[in-house]
């Protein structure tokens, strides 16, 4: 089992943060993607990505923090929209929102549950450093599509390919109309995932704003150090 040394306290899984300091004034904060979890979705072996950053002198001085929300078993009624909110108040109550300086990083689905989130709350946005999202479906999965007819999750629903009149549709207009000033970095996947790509370069690279970078990995090793 993991168990996580920060520089104030030891943390267990049920912990959020990774590191928290005092007088850290910049948090960088991982959001998982659909089925993941704040530990599986980030850990390869014994090599866990948010803990190798809080230990990396580059990222020095930074808070580090996993958000995990309902995205399995009984818990996979929420929707993207309900998530944001679940991050609102986990984000709240566990002082992230209040870091002058704020990094996203973001596997699949949670870059959408981002975007909901800061389209929301623009007091977060404002503070907002930059986002760097990992295979994010910005214009949907067609496995998505696939899979909706199966099961019925609100969640794998709204993955669906982009279609004008859809949830992703409203969320790409939104952010557009939004215009904020901060950069997204954005990675797609080379590998595919069970003989499919499971998001494209084209749905990943949607809305990104620097140099995308291609990682020789499926959707879920992609997030994986």
């Amino acid at each position: 089992a993991f168990l996580f040394t920060t520089a104030s306290t030891s943390l267990s899984l049920d912990a959020r943060y990774i590191r928290r300091t005092e007088a850290a004034s910049t948090i960088i904060v991982f959001i998982h993607g659909f089925l993941g979890d704040a530990v599986s979705s980030w850990a390869n072996g014994d090599s866990y990505w948010p803990q190798m950053v809080s230990e990396d002198a580059i990222f020095k001085g930074a808070d580090v923090y996993v958000y995990e929300y309902p995205s399995r078993g009984a818990k996979i009624d929420f929707s993207i929209d309900e998530i944001s909110e679940d991050m609102r108040i986990r984000l709240s109550a566990d002082g992230v929102s209040s870091h002058e300086h704020i990094v996203f990083v973001a596997h699949s689905m949670g870059a959408l549950v981002t975007r909901s989130f800061l389209l929301k709350y623009r007091e977060i946005a404002e503070r907002t450093l930059l986002l760097y999202f990992l295979s994010s479906p910005t214009t949907g999965s067609e496995l998505a599509n696939v899979f909706s007819l199966v099961n019925r999750s609100p969640q794998l629903s709204k993955l669906q390919a982009l279609q004008s009149e859809d949830y992703l549709a409203d969320l790409q207009r939104n952010w557009l109309a939004a215009n904020f000033p901060f950069p997204t970095y954005c990675a797609y996947e080379k590998r595919p995932t069970m003989g499919v790509l499971v998001v494209t370069q084209a749905s990943a690279s949607n809305l990104c704003t620097r140099a995308l970078d291609p990682i020789d990995a499926d959707h879920i090793t992609i997030a994986k150090p």
